[in-house]
């Protein structure tokens, strides 16, 4: 379904058109015409600026509407029965939990889902008392995930298996914490090269607000190469071509996806009948939930970000609204030490590699296996580093340390 001019509020559709998860709002809006859906949303956005919270709101909402479609009754005609003062929203919100239970959903889905109906039944004045619904309806208690994520060996080894454009990619979520969305639309025009360290300035995709935040020097290096060998303007995407899609950050997600598992922690599996190959990722060591899907970088960051900085200057790099004036009023200067100092925490290369793993890099990067690299093969390496141009600065001068002096 996509949005056309009979439409009303066609700016908000237009940017519920663009989001991914855009299908559960608008079959809500084809299955349930008699419920305000365009006016609630308009609330949404009026108060987030962000498409994004109101079709997240139509997940909820849709979970919602196909539990009522189980007991062959719609969510209009509920509605009505709910705006009489009889007690049934408590009985009708805990069966909704019950189901959400069922589905085997997470305690934070479930929080997530719960909220979006209630925000619905509030637009529509439904009255929820909080101290019934506390008393009536025993929320699932979350559990903070236990934060452990890939060593830095495991996740250089990532790295050595993407290709040059999605390794950088990956390295500045890595180095930034931005959103996949948010690497995907950089253009050179978003880095200050002159700084040090580089600071990058994009506003973010999903409220609009500024994003600040900054990128190593080994980064840079490599941004700087895809610049130049695609003649990049200051408009141009560094990481795609044309205009930004959401398909195009698809690719750039399965390029990532089949470097992860060929890094050995996947599967492809290839059907023969539909010619299409797909990939399951692993789940993490140490983690009860997360796979090494993309968004693990971003949530790495903000997790060693704020183990060695305020949490106002780790959410105001990030654009989030409610910290941004005590973080724009924190000096620049302040804030690039501050940016250092969270670099070198995040960054994959801050240990020391082994010397194992430094010959296991040289071997991937002139495509050899790493038992064919004797004392001799080592010598005849020394000065041939520009094979090595996809490898930061700092793996290039340990491997320079390995091989000793000419």
């Amino acid at each position: 379904m996509t949005v056309t001019d009979e439409r009303p509020n066609d700016k908000l559709l237009s940017e519920i058109d663009k989001c991914s998860d855009r299908k559960y709002f608008l079959d809500l809006l084809k299955s349930e015409p008699e419920v305000p859906f365009i006016e609630f949303a308009e609330t949404l956005y009026l108060r987030s600026q962000s498409a994004s919270t109101v079709t997240g709101y139509g997940q909820g909402i849709f979970k919602f509407r196909n539990m009522l479609r189980e007991k062959n009754m719609t969510l209009a005609g509920l509605i009505t029965e709910l705006k009489q003062p009889n007690g049934l929203v408590y009985t009708i919100l805990l069966e909704f939990l019950k189901y959400c239970n069922r589905m085997g959903w997470s305690a934070k889905s479930t929080f997530a889902y719960m909220n979006a109906v209630r925000q619905l039944f509030n637009y529509l004045e439904i009255e929820i008392d909080d101290n019934k619904f506390k008393n009536k309806i025993k929320m699932p208690r979350l559990i903070a995930a236990r934060e452990e994520y890939p060593p830095n060996e495991t996740i250089r080894r990532i790295l050595n298996h993407c290709n040059p454009k999605i390794r950088t990619w990956i390295l500045i979520m890595i180095n930034a914490g931005l959103e996949p969305v948010d690497a995907t639309k950089l253009k050179p025009k978003h880095f200050k090269f002159e700084e040090s360290p580089v600071r990058i300035t994009i506003n973010r995709s999903k409220t609009g607000e500024l994003i600040e935040t900054f990128i190593d020097r080994e980064t840079v290096a490599l941004v700087q190469q895809i610049i130049k060998h695609h003649s990049l303007g200051q408009d141009d995407y560094i990481f795609i071509k044309g205009d930004y899609k959401d398909a195009k950050l698809k690719q750039l997600r399965g390029s990532y996806n089949l470097a992860v598992a060929k890094a050995g922690f996947g599967k492809i599996a290839y059907d023969p009948k539909t010619r299409q190959r797909s990939v399951i990722l692993d789940k993490i060591d140490g983690r009860k939930t997360g796979k090494y899907h993309v968004k693990l970088w971003k949530k790495r960051w903000f997790s060693l970000a704020k183990s060695v900085s305020d949490v106002y200057i780790v959410q105001g790099m990030l654009g989030r609204s409610a910290y941004l004036q005590q973080y724009e009023a924190t000096p620049l200067e302040t804030r690039r030490e501050l940016g250092s100092k969270i670099l070198r925490k995040v960054s994959p290369y801050s240990d020391k590699a082994d010397k194992k793993e430094v010959i296991g890099q040289i071997a991937n990067a002139i495509g050899i296996s790493p038992e064919a690299l004797d004392e001799n093969k080592l010598n005849e390496l020394r000065g041939l580093f520009g094979s090595f141009a996809t490898l930061p600065l700092e793996k290039i001068k340990q491997i320079k340390k390995l091989l000793g002096p000419d």
